[in-house]
């Protein structure tokens, strides 16, 4: 799964504030106003003017609607489709582009775009004076203009590999967080302006990501939620110099954006690398996702009602890295996937939640030791192996492809390559 399609519908990122409010028609001198207290809060200089631009909601969506077309075919909706299905994280048969296209057309507030520079604010009413809303997105906003301008969000944004989605969303946390930060900041500098919002927030329409699962609405509140921790974390250290810093000492996982010590201590993730899987599954087959899950989709994919969500979370942490591959046929789907974890306590305590979760998902019966797990049902065989601080989990159509598989991995390989997904400048807001 690529965070930078599902995760951020087409690479949109959101202000998460109550929507938009009235038509962003202030004057002049109300932008140069929050430019000038947002560079003096976030303590970075705009060395460039902002190209502000205002759209409709429903402008909104005819962007999100042509960004889809353009930067998320229709294939690449199918292949992460499967994928998600697979792991349980959406319903069978669930639209995913038209599903980020409603929920996107719901939430997006705002968006600074690193490609175009553009910051567009999106409109929902009309009226004389800027809403609450609409004036702490222009000043979330503009700390994207400032982080931009010193420090190149492209090529931040670049820095995450294909194949490390986990890495993706902690550098979007990052990103959001700081922004988050100074916009909190802001509010705190204008009380009065926390209560205008709280009256527009009678107004606010959240239907669409009150209904989605919890993989799409926890991936899309986590840049904002964990990240404001994160930041404020760093702030708390060593203030905006810290914050700074980070932009060239990117997290490397959503573990040290939740646990912002790790990062501190520098723990970087355990490399974990999963064999290709075609020789043991013959030429029908193709690799469909290569990947990294890390300790918050884990966390939410243990989540699931399967087992408690204080089980969930602890059998999460202590996450030190790993890997996935999904393969396919047209009828037949596969599931490789390989963790690293920092004890063999952990190893242990995840292997043992694991084997509940996945024997309650599908339905069947679990048999068990101390170091293997075993389950099938009519769809699916699956095996989790505990070995040390690893735990290698596969799910196949059958007991006998789960075994050529494990054979597979036991043995000296290749690493599994994923098909070609080339990112796409991201906006974000």
């Amino acid at each position: 799964m690529s965070a930078r399609t599902k995760i951020a519908g087409i690479a949109l990122s959101l202000t998460l504030l109550v929507g938009g409010g009235g038509v962003f028609a202030a004057q002049q001198s109300t932008y140069d106003r929050i430019e000038n207290e947002m560079q003096d809060i976030r303590q970075l200089e705009l060395l460039h003017p902002l190209d502000i631009s205002i759209q409709t909601r429903d402008e909104l969506r005819q962007t999100l609607l042509e960004s889809i077309e353009q930067d998320y075919p229709e294939d690449a909706q199918q292949r992460d489709q499967r994928v998600m299905e697979l792991f349980g994280f959406i319903e069978p048969g669930t639209d995913v582009g038209q599903l980020q296209i409603d929920l996107l057309g719901e939430q997006v507030a705002g968006y600074y775009d690193p490609e175009t520079k553009a910051m567009v604010v999106v409109s929902d009413g009309s009226g004389d004076q800027m809403s609450a809303s609409d004036e702490i997105t222009f000043a979330h906003e503009t700390v994207h203009a400032l982080q931009d301008q010193h420090f190149d969000l492209i090529g931040v944004q670049d820095s995450a590999t294909l194949d490390a989605d986990d890495q993706y969303l902690a550098i979007t946390a990052l990103i959001e967080g700081d922004a988050s930060l100074g916009q909190v900041q802001y509010m705190v500098a204008h009380p009065a302006l926390v209560i205008r919002l709280q009256s527009e927030m009678t107004d606010f329409d959240s239907t669409i990501l009150d209904n989605a699962s919890p993989f799409i609405s926890g991936t899309l509140l986590f840049p904002y939620d964990q990240g404001l921790t994160f930041v404020t974390a760093l702030y708390d250290e060593g203030g905006w110099d810290l914050v700074d810093q980070a932009f060239t000492n990117l997290p490397q996982s959503t573990e040290q954006i939740l646990h912002p010590g790790k990062y501190l201590a520098g723990e970087a993730p355990i490399p974990v690398t999963v064999n290709d899987p075609l020789p043991a599954l013959g030429d029908d087959w193709h690799i469909i996702d290569v990947n990294t899950l890390g300790e918050y989709i884990i966390q939410i994919f243990l989540d699931t009602g399967e087992v408690r969500p204080s089980t969930a979370q602890d059998a999460a942490e202590g996450w030190g890295g790993d890997q996935y591959v999904v393969a396919g046929t047209d009828d037949d789907t596969a599931l490789i996937w390989t963790t690293e974890w920092d004890s063999e306590k952990d190893a242990e305590e995840f292997f043992t939640v694991l084997g509940v979760h996945e024997s309650k998902r599908f339905d069947a019966e679990r048999v068990t030791d101390d170091t293997v797990t075993t389950f099938s049902n009519d769809d699916f065989a699956g095996e989790i192996r505990l070995d040390g601080t690893r735990v290698t989990y596969i799910l196949a159509p059958d007991t006998a492809t789960v075994a050529d598989l494990f054979a597979n991995q036991s043995a000296p390989g290749e690493p599994a390559i994923e098909q070609d997904d080339t990112p796409v400048a991201t906006p974000v807001s």
